[in-house]
């Protein structure tokens, strides 16, 4: 496959003209190398610690901008190993289970990294405790997700997310869902990630928590509203 058809950017603005554009100069490296999809995931989860354990220091604006520019690099990276899979012939189902594990544990770590350093630059408990509850919701609603990607037989959390005008449609199009559904772009990872960034190189960590805190409510109540019609869907999809 050529490098311009494997790289398929995702929906969205972002997606389209600043990550896959990216990607594509880092792929056209990449591709003449050993280099496998798998190593560049690997990569994309040393990124994102590393962003994680910077964003905790938000005393330093140095190591706050710095977190920032990293996380926006770990969203090209996500799409890179992507690019590379296709390219190469190396797709499989460890890749894409792999790449939706660094994709969760990247995230939490980074909203981890920031409860901390919110708590370190201010001293107010209030940041530790609205986050790490927020935090364990979103572990909660990480399940049913993971049930979904083994009922399913899929691999990536984006064919999740597609499902959920079908959801909308079965539940006769309740309003929370029809909200639920129109933010759903402002939740993706490559669009809060460029916002995030943007808002960390003017030194906005109040803003970047308090976002992350709000997109990680919303995506949980789409979960438990939809969690039963989801997988009901799911076993629907892999009988046919």
């Amino acid at each position: 496959m050529r490098l311009e058809e494997a790289n398929k950017p995702d929906s969205g603005w972002v997606s389209k003209h600043i990550n896959s554009k990216l990607s594509l100069l880092l792929s056209r490296w990449l591709v003449k190398t050993p280099v496998t999809p798998n190593q560049i995931t690997a990569l994309s989860l040393l990124v994102g610690l590393l962003a994680a354990f910077l964003i905790s220091q938000s005393q330093s604006y140095l190591c706050v901008a710095s977190a920032g520019l990293l996380w926006q690099f770990f969203a090209v990276l996500d799409h890179t190993d992507g690019v590379l899979a296709r390219v190469k012939g190396l797709q499989s189902k460890f890749g894409g289970y792999f790449d939706t594990l660094v994709g969760h544990l990247s995230y939490l770590a980074f909203f981890t990294g920031l409860i901390f350093g919110m708590w370190k630059k201010t001293g107010d408990t209030l940041y530790p405790l609205v986050g790490f509850s927020v935090m364990g919701l979103v572990l909660i609603a990480l399940i049913p997700s993971y049930l979904w990607l083994k009922r399913s037989g899929q691999t990536s959390l984006e064919t999740y997310n597609d499902t959920f005008g079908k959801v909308t449609a079965k539940t006769k199009k309740n309003p929370v869902f029809r909200v639920l559904n129109k933010l759903k772009y402002f939740a993706k990872g490559q669009f809060s990630r460029l916002l995030f960034c943007l808002l960390a190189l003017i030194n906005q960590t109040q803003i970047i928590f308090w976002l992350m805190v709000v997109g990680a409510l919303l995506i949980s109540l789409g979960i438990f509203l939809s969690v039963g019609d989801r997988l009901r869907l799911a076993t629907l999809e892999s009988q046919e």
